[in-house]
């Protein structure tokens, strides 16, 4: 069997957690919760399940490979017992790191350089396409999909705006950015071109170019047919 040489896709614990049952999300849950490690009686107690039940739902998880266990040492006689901790991160807290670090990254360039953030974001639109694998939109509704769709990946809550559909155009409304504060500071220009150079390029004869702030509470997205 060939040997992992470095650590694994953090993509694929999330996927792997996205398989698991009911049950399973509610342990997973309470491991989560906490980082320095919970034991089986915590664990059936806060659930009200019985510990032979609570074992089975880890073994399962830990198959699954979204949490990990590590072994207490006993104090005075009788076996040692095992506290789990999770391996796939609080989505909240590693988006706030992703949106801090690419916040620190654009800072590196003047508030007016839009250009060269636009031009950036498009080298990350490519490799972000050439990542994710998907076909060319070649028609508005196929392109307002995929588009509703990375848009929805990023956390910005897109939502198709009806009254806009035209034979030629459709707009999304995005109602969330991550990178508005909870002090409803706006982004640095250079956050919106970055965003804007992801999104502003033809593909298949479909233009997609970000609005900011078009409208009260939210930002927009506009897909054109180029004909």
């Amino acid at each position: 069997m060939e040997r992992r040489q470095g650590p694994r896709p953090a993509g694929d614990l999330v996927t792997a957690l996205g398989q698991l049952s009911a049950k399973q999300v509610d342990v997973f849950q309470k491991i989560q919760a906490h980082p320095e490690g919970v034991q089986v009686a915590q664990i059936g107690k806060s659930l009200g399940m019985h510990p032979n039940t609570v074992r089975g739902h880890l073994d399962e998880l830990m198959a699954a490979g979204v949490i990990t266990r590590r072994v207490i040492p006993a104090r005075g006689r009788g076996r040692p017992s095992h506290a789990y901790t999770a391996r796939v991160p609080r989505t909240d807290r590693a988006s706030r790191a992703m949106v801090a670090l690419v916040e620190v990254l654009a800072s590196q360039l003047p508030d007016d350089d839009t250009s060269s953030a636009h031009a950036i974001g498009r080298q990350w639109a490519e490799q972000f396409n050439e990542d994710r694998g998907a076909a060319p939109a070649t028609d508005l509704d196929t392109a307002e999909v995929q588009t509703s769709e990375i848009l929805r990946e990023m956390g910005f809550d897109p939502v198709k705006r009806q009254e806009a559909t035209t034979p030629k155009m459709r707009e999304i409304g995005l109602n969330a950015c991550p990178f508005i504060t909870e002090q409803n500071t706006r982004p640095a220009p250079v956050i919106c071109a970055l965003h804007q150079g992801f999104l502003d390029r033809n593909v298949g004869g479909i233009e997609v170019k970000l609005r900011p702030h078009d409208r009260p509470g939210e930002c927009g997205a506009r897909l054109t047919r180029q004909d």
